[in-house]
Order: structure tokens, then C-alpha cells, then sequence
């Protein structure tokens, strides 16, 4: 009598087919349920807080993209990847922890209504990564190779980050152009304009 009512089907099935295979105690299935639903209570909105947000910058998810990418690619399940990742993130208080654990609670049907359509770890990241990111990855799962949406989305991410360099570099020459302008306009003012007015009266200047 083991009610599994709103939980992900791709993941009870995953777990299932682990036990059956002698890999999982039937019951740590049952007790991660009742974890499951303790949690659902603290998981009801649609993303993560926005000041967690703001601390994972764009390398930080172009790293966790291409990481990914690799194990993924060598056929590991993404649901056994975050889970090992979720507990390396926990001792480290890395700032991609809450992103992961987010997903991996949609994932597991945690604070979704029965009328969703089944969680996939694409559809639950679209939820706290940039739209464009989320395309690219979206589009890998569906067509079965997860592993290069990832390195897609790592690219595009990495992509952005040069060319935000580049406008920066770009974009130094006149700052400093501008800097060095108005120091020579304060020199005059404060320095040279004085001493000329010692030996002729402003009112006779050309």
C-alpha cells in the first residue's frame, strides 16, 4: 500500500528498475518517498529565490554545463549524475547546490500538479536558467542527445562571456581617453588659469 501519488514517473521507474536489479533496499525507496513529500511542502514555487540566482554567474553554469556533458556522454544517467552532485555541492556549499536540488525535487514530481506533463531534467532547469541556455538543452534531450545540448548551451554561454570581454577591452581605450581629458581640464582650472591670472586680468583674455 505504497501510495506514490505525485511523483515523477521517470524517476519512480528509474528507482524501481534499480531495485529489481538488486541495487536499491525496497525499503530506502519507501522512506525517500516519505522524504519526497516532506519535501513538497517546502518546494511550491516555480524557480529558486532570485538572490540565491544571482550568485551563480555565467562561467559557473557554463562549467556545470560542460561537466555534465562529459559524464553524460559516456552514458550515465543525469538523475544519478545530479544526485552525486547534490551531495558534493552539500559539503562544499557550492553555489549551483540550490539549482541542482531544484531540479532533482521536480524531477521527482515534488510540487507539480498531475495535470503537468512528465518532468525531465531539461523541462525543470528551463525554470531557473536563462531561456536561451534552456533551448538549447531542451532541444538535446528531445532528440536524445542530451549531451550535446549541453556542450551547446556551454558554448553559447562561453560564446557571450567572450564577447562581453571583447566590448569591454573595446570600451577601455576611451574611458581612459575621457579620464585623462578631464584631468587635463582640472589641471588648467586648478593649476595654470591661477598663474595667468597673476600677470593679466581675466577681463583682458582673449
Amino acid at each position: 500500500g505504497l501510495n506514490v501519488e505525485g511523483l515523477g514517473v521517470s524517476v519512480m521507474g528509474h528507482a524501481i528498475s534499480k531495485m529489481l536489479k538488486g541495487e536499491v533496499d525496497p525499503r530506502s525507496i519507501e522512506a525517500n518517498i516519505g522524504r519526497l513529500h516532506r519535501s513538497g511542502r517546502q518546494m511550491q514555487t516555480q524557480t529558486i529565490p532570485f538572490w540565491q540566482r544571482i550568485q551563480i554567474s555565467a562561467q559557473q553554469r557554463a562549467k556545470w554545463y560542460r561537466a555534465l556533458a562529459r559524464v553524460v556522454g559516456k552514458g550515465l544517467s543525469i538523475y544519478d549524475v545530479l544526485s552525486r552532485q547534490e551531495r558534493s555541492f552539500t559539503r562544499t556549499k557550492h553555489p549551483l547546490l540550490p539549482v541542482v536540488k531544484f531540479v532533482l525535487l521536480r524531477m521527482r514530481g515534488v510540487g507539480r500538479t498531475g495535470q503537468q506533463q512528465m518532468p525531465t531534467f531539461a523541462s525543470e532547469l528551463a525554470h531557473v536558467v536563462p531561456s536561451n541556455e534552456a533551448v538549447l538543452i531542451q532541444a538535446g534531450e528531445a532528440a536524445g542527445r542530451l549531451a550535446e545540448g549541453l556542450a551547446a548551451a556551454a558554448d553559447l554561454v562561453e560564446a557571450k562571456l567572450r564577447m562581453q570581454k571583447a566590448i569591454q577591452a573595446e570600451m577601455t581605450k576611451p574611458m581612459i581617453y575621457v579620464v585623462v581629458f578631464f584631468g587635463f581640464l582640472m589641471f588648467l582650472s586648478v593649476k595654470l588659469f591661477p598663474e595667468f591670472k597673476k600677470f593679466r586680468p581675466i577681463e583682458t583674455w582673449p
